[in-house]
């Protein structure tokens, strides 16, 4: 356990990951299956995490990473165009593009996370860390694809933007853990994501952006959307 992380963050953490998990849920038509799924992987890691299971960063492959791989099978496997298209037909765009302004809170999470001592600086918005900007703009999208005002072309390059925001945090935040390749902040290594509840990090908020990108931009740019 991180006890130098004070209660109040590790509460806004899981508030932000509760608000990620139900406009998530809500936005992909309240499919029930995939909200057992959520919580049971959620479960799972946590039981994990307090175990201490996370904490062995001689292991290879990394076992945080392990904790993202049945989500990105399942990522996958989601993006098959039959399924695609069965979840496209059920989705709510401006509730799904909403979903990515809790990218604001946790960002104020791994602020204090920095200065706990726990992650780097590079890994927050002082340091290499924009993701903040797909959180601040996420409400703006939202509202301007309910009143109809926004192209499928500016729709398109927010969505990929803001997928590389979160795919350079995920790269840095892998690199600056303590593992064997560990390239950078070798002073103050990403820590935290190894312990409970950070690991629902990378092991559920990240692969939901993730996947609601990838998505939005595989439909988009097929032309697959349903008006």
């Amino acid at each position: 356990m991180l006890n130098q992380i004070p209660w109040t963050i590790d509460l806004l953490f899981l508030i932000t990951y509760g608000l990620a998990v139900v406009l998530f849920y809500v936005a992909s038509g309240r499919p029930r299956p995939m909200l057992l799924i959520l919580l049971g992987w959620s479960i799972i890691l946590s039981v994990l995490a307090f175990r201490g299971f996370f904490t062995n960063t001689t292991s290879f492959p990394p076992r945080v990473a392990l904790a993202m791989f049945p989500a990105i099978l399942v990522i996958i496997i989601a993006l098959l165009p039959k399924n695609r298209k069965r979840t496209e037909a059920k989705r709510n765009r401006a509730l799904g593009s909403l979903m990515h302004s809790i990218r604001v809170p946790m960002e104020i999470v791994l602020y204090f996370l920095f200065v706990c001592g726990t992650i780097p600086e590079l890994m927050t918005f002082a340091g290499r860390n924009f993701d903040i900007a797909a959180g601040l703009t996420a409400p703006l999208i939202a509202f301007v694809i309910l009143k109809g005002k926004i192209g499928r072309t500016t729709l398109l390059a927010w969505n990929i933007a803001c997928l590389i925001l979160i795919l350079s945090v995920l790269i840095n935040g892998l690199l600056s853990a303590e593992y064997p390749f560990q390239q950078f902040a070798f002073d103050q290594p990403n820590q935290a994501v190894m312990y409970f509840p950070y690991i629902l990090l990378p092991g559920i908020v990240v692969p939901l952006v993730i996947y609601s990108h990838l998505h939005d931009i595989i439909v988009l740019v097929k032309g697959e959307d349903v008006q």
